[in-house]
């Protein structure tokens, strides 16, 4: 699991900044929420294949100085490609959540910021939004 979490957070490190991110296809899905972040997707991504370092969502948060940072991660299986989760990473650790307001499988991993709860966690204590 370590190899695969170095892996993801080494493949997103070049979306540190927001503007990477557009830049790359990841766009606004108006989803913002506390102790998570800014939602951005790259539709283009979404399919029944879980890749360890393409991640179908980045989740930002403003830094101390207002600019928007990477700090976690997400992926995402459509629900109706996929009647049970994905396997995704190595092990028992990863618990895949069932979004029925989405349709979507989905799965955190805060790579690119320390989460408390656990690398896994759906939500993030050190994720305090204005």
């Amino acid at each position: 699991v370590e190899r695969e979490l170095d892996r993801v957070e080494s493949a997103t490190e070049r979306f540190a900044t927001l503007d990477a991110a557009l830049d790359a296809g990841y766009a606004d899905i108006d989803v913002v929420m506390q102790n998570m972040g800014h939602h951005y997707l790259n539709a283009d991504l979404l399919d029944a294949t879980f890749q360890v370092d393409e991640p179908e969502i980045l989740v930002y948060a403003p830094d101390a100085g207002g600019t928007m940072r990477l700090v976690a991660v997400e992926y995402a299986v459509p629900l109706a490609l996929a009647e049970s989760a994905p396997a995704g990473f190595t092990g028992d650790d990863d618990a895949w959540d069932r979004n029925e307001t989405f349709e979507l499988w989905t799965l955190h991993a805060w790579v690119h910021l320390d989460n408390p709860d656990g690398v896994f966690a759906s939500h993030n204590p050190e994720v305090v939004l204005p």
